[in-house]
């Protein structure tokens, strides 16, 4: 397993991404500061300038032929909690007008259908690939448990729905200096707990991507932690 990071401060400035019921969580890291913000869209990060690397809990790169080497490998890694990281279904599964017809498709092409938890983030999905193709702004697809499993040297085996899981990501978030406690009312009122702390983890990767010391699993589609 990886040995646990810690890391107080940064020198670079980050932020990091997730999505929540209206819109998104976003996590900025700037020298000593940690910053809360919520964007109705994806687009809306232009307000706040420039950053050295954006990441974000959504998937970058559909498969059109099969599973996406990453969320394979990514699996392998999590072991049992392997369920925290599911298989992004294939373009045309996501391009469907329905979850059903998504389902039929996807199996003709891996044999496995779509639930509709995974096609539901269709939108968000198109939404950032659209945003990154207008703009030719590169973001990063990170993955909140593989992150937290970098930070600890394992993955957290309670839920991050539950009271446990809550505490212990909280605590290794504060042990890395990402306090979210301070987070604005306005964004916290529209974030749930996780959606908070998956975006503070997040944003702690892209700190790891801006100078070097981040992982990806996959080669043809990259997830980092």
């Amino acid at each position: 397993m990886p040995n646990p990071v810690i890391v107080n401060t940064y020198y670079v400035r980050c932020i990091g991404l997730d999505a929540c019921p209206t819109g998104w969580v976003g996590v900025e890291i700037h020298d000593e500061l940690v910053t809360a913000h919520y964007f109705s869209h994806v687009s809306e990060i232009q307000q706040l300038g420039t950053f050295d690397v954006i990441g974000i809990d959504i998937p970058i790169g559909l498969s059109s032929i099969g599973h996406r080497d990453c969320d394979v490998e990514g699996k392998n890694l999590l072991g049992r909690r392997s369920s925290t990281l599911f298989h992004v279904p294939v373009r045309a599964s996501l391009e469907a007008a329905s979850p059903e017809e998504a389902s039929v498709i996807s199996k003709s092409i891996t044999g496995l259908g779509v639930s509709r938890q995974s096609y539901g983030l269709r939108e968000k999905i198109f939404e950032v690939e659209g945003w990154m193709e207008s703009t030719g702004i590169t973001a990063f697809e990170v993955h909140p448990e593989l992150s937290f499993r970098a930070c600890t040297g394992a993955p957290i085996p309670e839920s991050k729905k539950t009271w446990a899981g809550m505490v212990a990501r909280s605590t290794a978030l504060g042990k890395v200096g990402i306090r979210l406690d301070d987070a604005p009312s306005s964004v916290g009122a529209r974030a749930q707990v996780d959606d908070m702390l998956d975006a503070g983890i997040v944003a702690w990767s892209a700190t790891r991507i801006a100078s070097n010391t981040a992982q990806h699993v996959g080669a043809e589609f990259k997830i980092w932690f």
